[in-house]
């Protein structure tokens, strides 16, 4: 037993190397601090063990057994003193924490940082154990360490440079290991034994390291201007046709990469360029996709996901419009609403790379018209807009909207009269009003023309206020929905809104309060970490992280204000570009990088108002004279550079009011990574198609020897059989006759039940005589070909035969 072990100890110890060199690099990248030599031993003790266990069929067998009855009496043991919910309660604890760890650098425990290294070195000790001493395999060792250096490479995960180097070796030791099996399969190995081979293979793969590491290479990428260009244009071509966002509804998460694709809030943004709509506007607007009402402490969802029927309320997708133009007459006291509240805005949005149920609406819409007047869609609870069937490119539909001089004194003056109750006061007004008591006398005079007057304006104040009476039950109701607030919110939270507005004395000043809090004492970051799983997510951002993007600020801003006893709803869609087409002063292109949200609070008297918490976008939103100062973080990823960009030209150019046109340009850039994805998916579908070109092709090769005569069939086949034992190393010989050839073969590689003696035989016959091959002979060669092909496969080896049969096409 001890001496077939000892034979394995060379591939052990290359066991060990492999293990090593990825448990190393997988802790240094988990940011554990277990000591490596440590770390060896535990893994050397494991493989020796291995070689115990797996030593024959009889060991594996009782060690199972014995696994086995610890496995059940452990069982038996926390059953019988109930320990189940005190293990569970441990594994939960631990996953925890290795998440928190490994997301948020959390403080280091070191009994779960022991679990998680005995882990990681039984698991890779294992697989490492399987594929270099039980079964050897040497593709498998190098594309595991390939795909596990990379992905840290590509990442920028820190890991250890000695972990690298020493799988270079392992991988080098194994490639040696690799030839000589190869070799050793084909003629005898009389020079090298393989102890002395693993002896000599440590110097050569240290020289070989060394030599590598000593040449200097440039930093910069191998550029070919002209290939370069010719790849941009095929992959703007292939874009533009194929590439599609496709989805039923709009979220900010799973349809344009920021956050998670479950829906939790938060998270590393995935950047995306695809072009999604094309807009055409003499004004800059938000386009509302979702909306949503109620807050979990870690997503945004609706409360009622039921669709109703547009044609079943025409009214109500405007209905919002309505209340301002109704609303605003009582804030300002006026029958009339004066100029220079409000402008009208027309507004073209058409489907480019997109395609979903949802459709993008702005604040205030009061017409909407759709290409096919037939064409049904639907409102869901909080008001956002969809169709039947998912809508895709050049899909276009016309509205218009009115947009609030947002900054404006008359229109903020006009927003401080709103608060709670405004309908209430109003409508007790309307009850009480001298109108209607002058009215009544009116009605009781004798004089016609009176009763007629009287009649008339009777029925105007019972219209008005039916109208009021209807905005009340729709402000009772939204007051209802969009003040709640998770029961386990953090009191801070509350106590931080309480102090936010302590010195406003009116809705609309609150408002501002907390905008203007959220956006200049927070940074905009797009490289965050998730939020902890047992955090609040607006507690996690106010309180701790500090940083964050466009869900971070609308959220702790929509909390806030529902704190402060302000109704507010979470909302997600599309703004503008910084700048339009070029050579198009209201047409902008909208990609998934303009993918935005916001904040929205109803003010009584007005409806929804939009406001604008995330920093790079406050200046353009509010138009203002004097740049505000934007906090945004110097250390994002470079990854994130364009974007980055983009926002800098939001905050940064000049201020463009409500009236003017947008007369600067824009030039789109194209995204390395979607090139990249992009022409390996086409990469991709040619090899597929490579593979069963050559399969269908070899298929045919031996089909048409088939269909051949006898004769012709046998001399076929033959030189087909030659011209593959070529491609092995297993040609024939100048000097050698087909029989002494024909021996040499039937040493070198087994054929059963007939042996390629008989081939030969027949060949000869057909080929130097007059005889020629029946059909039974022919029939023979047939049933010959998948013996020879599974032989010439398990000699080359599984991988290059699958090469040279599918790829180059030679066998």
């Amino acid at each position: 037993m001890l001496k077939s072990i000892s034979k394995k100890m060379p591939d052990a110890l290359l066991a060990v190397l492999v293990a090593f060199s990825i448990t190393f690099a997988l802790a240094s990248a988990m940011s554990l601090t277990y000591p490596p030599a440590s770390m060896l031993l535990v893994i050397l003790a494991m493989i020796v063990v291995f070689l115990f266990i797996f030593y024959n069929r009889t060991t594996v067998i009782v060690t199972a057994v014995l696994l086995g009855t610890a496995l059940v009496s452990s069982l038996i043991y926390v059953l019988h003193y109930r320990l189940f919910e005190e293990l569970i309660e441990f594994f939960d604890s631990y996953f925890y924490w290795l998440y928190d760890f490994m997301m948020y650098s959390d403080a280091l425990d070191p009994k779960y940082q022991l679990i998680t290294i005995m882990a990681l070195c039984l698991l890779v000790s294992v697989l490492s154990y399987m594929f270099v001493v039980q079964r050897f395999r040497f593709l498998v060792i190098l594309a595991a360490g390939i795909s596990i250096f990379a992905i840290q490479a590509t990442y920028r995960i820190s890991a250890s440079i000695v972990s690298f180097y020493l799988f270079l070796a392992a991988a080098l030791i194994s490639y040696l290991k690799y030839v000589y099996m190869i070799k050793s399969e084909k003629e005898v190995n009389d020079y090298v034994k393989p102890p002395v081979l693993m002896l000599w293979s440590i110097p050569i793969s240290a020289v070989i390291i060394l030599l590598a590491t000593s040449l200097h290479a440039s930093d910069k990428p191998i550029q070919w201007k002209w290939l370069d260009q010719k790849i941009t244009s095929i992959y703007n071509q292939f874009k533009e046709g194929f590439d599609y966002e496709t989805f039923d509804y709009f979220s900010l998460s799973a349809s344009s990469g920021f956050g998670d694709s479950d829906g939790f809030l938060g998270g590393r943004v995935r950047l995306d360029r695809t072009n999604v709509l094309q807009v055409t506007t003499n004004r800059r607007i938000y386009l509302r996709g979702a909306s949503k009402d109620v807050y979990t402490g870690s997503k945004w969802v609706n409360s009622v996901d039921a669709l109703t029927p547009s044609s079943e309320d025409p009214d109500r997708l405007f209905s919002d419009a309505g209340e301002m133009l109704e609303g605003m007459k009582i804030l300002i006291g006026s029958d009339e609403l004066p100029k220079g509240y409000f402008i009208e805005n027309s507004v073209l949005v058409t489907f480019l790379n997109l395609k979903t149920k949802s459709l993008f609406i702005p604040s205030k819409v009061n017409f909407l018209r759709l290409p096919d007047d037939r064409m049904t869609t639907y409102l869901n609870d909080t008001g956002d807009l969809s169709a039947e069937e998912r809508l895709s490119k050049n899909f276009g539909y016309r509205m218009t909207s009115y947009i609030p001089a947002v900054g404006s004194q008359q229109f903020e003056e006009a927003l401080r009269k709103s608060k709670r109750g405004l309908y209430d006061e109003y409508l007790s007004q309307l009850r009480t009003s001298m109108h209607i008591r002058n009215l009544e006398d009116a009605v009781s005079s004798d004089s016609g023309d009176s009763m007629t007057d009287a009649s008339s304006s009777m029925a105007e104040l019972q219209q008005r206020y039916d109208t009021v009476l209807e905005l009340k039950e729709n402000s009772d109701g939204i007051y209802k929905k969009y003040l709640q607030i998770p029961d386990e919110l953090p009191q801070r939270i509350k106590d931080l809104a309480a102090s936010l507005v302590l010195s406003a004395d009116n809705d609309y000043d609150k408002a501002r309060a907390i905008e203007k809090y959220v956006a200049e004492n927070f940074t905009y970051n797009l490289d965050v970490r998730s939020t902890p799983r047992n955090r609040d997510f607006v507690d996690y951002f106010l309180f701790d992280q500090q940083e964050g993007y466009c869900s971070y600020f609308a959220s702790a801003m929509t909390i806030l204000a529902r704190c402060a006893g302000l109704p507010a709803r979470y909302v997600e869609g599309y703004m503008l570009p910084p700048e339009p087409e070029e050579g198009k002063y209201n047409s902008y292109v909208v990609t998934n990088m303009q993918a935005h949200a916001w904040t929205e609070i109803y003010f009584e008297g007005y409806g929804w108002l939009p406001f604008e918490p995330t920093p790079p976008f406050r200046n353009t939103y509010y138009a203002v004279e004097i740049q505000e100062y934007v906090n945004i973080s110097p250390y994002y990823n470079p990854a994130y550079d364009y974007y980055m960009e983009m926002m800098k030209r939001f905050y940064s150019q000049d201020p463009t009011r409500i009236t003017d046109p947008f007369p600067v340009y824009t030039q789109r850039g194209l995204n390395v990574a979607d090139i990249v994805t992009k022409a390996l998916l086409v990469v991709g579908i040619l090899f597929v198609l490579l593979l069963a070109f050559n399969a269908v092709r070899s298929k045919l090769r031996l089909f048409r020897l088939r269909m051949m005569g006898p004769g012709a069939s046998v001399i076929g086949h033959y030189d087909y059989y030659i011209k593959s034992l070529k491609i092995i190393g297993l040609g024939i010989d100048p000097a050698e006759t087909p029989y002494h050839y024909s021996a040499r073969i039937d040493k070198l590689l087994y054929f059963s039940p007939v042996r390629f003696r008989q081939i030969t035989d027949i060949f000869v016959k057909v080929r130097y005589s007059n005889h020629g091959a029946t059909e039974k002979e022919k029939q023979l060669f047939t049933e010959f070909n998948p013996g020879f092909l599974n032989e010439i496969r398990l000699s080359m080896g599984s991988l290059k035969y699958f090469a040279l049969k599918y790829i180059l096409g030679r066998i």
